[in-house]
């Protein structure tokens, strides 16, 4: 498996190279559902029918979700629409957590 990460990766090809599938092995006392692969990739946040787009950094990945890294003063609504830097894909995401200039997103549509 190769750790780099071209613009034109598609969040289901880091997905699937990354081995994060449902109920893969974790870290003792991680509880979430899927594994995270680190990335650093750019990505934007879409919200007000398109009208206004926040930049930020995709730092890890899941299959259900994303923990980005953005300026702290942007404004994130609490469903908005994602996209990963060189994926023409757009998912529906919902805000789960934010802590100062981190956030962590979920992909409702990968939710069983």
């Amino acid at each position: 498996m190769s750790t780099a990460i071209s613009t034109h990766d598609s969040i289901e090809r880091l997905v699937a190279d990354g081995g994060l599938e449902f109920g893969a092995l974790r870290p003792q006392g991680d509880l979430r559902r899927t594994l995270r692969r680190k990335i650093f990739k750019g990505a934007t946040l879409h919200f007000n029918c398109g009208t206004v787009s926040v930049e930020c950094i995709a730092r890890n990945l899941s299959g259900h979700g994303v923990m980005v890294e953005l300026d702290p003063l942007s404004p994130v609504p609490s469903a908005f629409v994602f996209r990963l830097a060189g994926d023409e894909k757009r998912r529906q995401a919902e805000l789960v957590w934010r802590r100062a200039n981190r956030a962590g997103i979920r992909f409702p549509e990968t939710d069983g």
